[in-house]
């Protein structure tokens, strides 16, 4: 049975349908646009929230509680405002590769280094951005605790072998040349 005026072939009333749809443009206003308020998020967490999610994460991924992740921040923090350089130093597993010092990445082997290169380390832009961390929106994933984009990592490491009964927090990642 044909849908096509008996007329015309299949091939030419396919051709008049799509002319007419393609050379047909519909034509409508131009909506205007009337300032109103600002929309607002719906859905979004609260901190409680966060807190009690980034506390299923790091139970799931490390065992230990929010509360141990957040100290170990917070501890980071404090030195960092305070310029506890020895006391950031303590905090750190060795050897740590700085991504960068001067453009180039750097292998800093002991806290007597890190001390010694504390003011390329700890720039004043990547000092910013670890203070201004909130503890309830840290991501965590199997390869630790990433502060904002992925300035430091920390998380805990096994100091008893493959047991790993016992645990002990350390940053074990700085990034503190970012692009962003």
């Amino acid at each position: 049975e044909r849908i096509y005026p008996s007329n015309t072939s299949s091939a030419e009333f396919s051709f008049v349908i799509l002319k007419s749809v393609i050379a047909t443009p519909v034509i409508s206003p131009t909506p205007t646009l009337t300032p109103g308020p600002s929309p607002t998020a719906i859905n979004t967490p609260t901190n409680q929230e966060l807190l009690k999610a980034l506390d299923e994460r790091t139970q799931r991924l490390f065992g230990d509680p929010a509360s141990v992740v957040i100290d170990f921040l917070l501890e980071i923090q404090d030195c960092i405002r305070t310029s506890n350089k020895a006391k950031l130093a303590s905090l750190i597993l060795y050897p740590i590769t700085i991504h960068s010092i001067g453009g180039k990445d750097v292998e800093i082997r002991n806290e007597e280094e890190f001390i010694v290169n504390y003011d390329k380390i700890a720039t004043p832009k990547w000092k910013d951005v670890i203070l201004a961390q909130e503890p309830e929106k840290l991501f965590t994933n199997w390869q630790g605790v990433m502060v904002n984009r992925g300035e430091m990592w920390f998380g805990p490491v096994c100091l008893d072998g493959a047991t790993c009964q016992q645990t002990q927090y350390y940053i074990y990642g700085i990034l503190n040349d970012t692009p962003w």
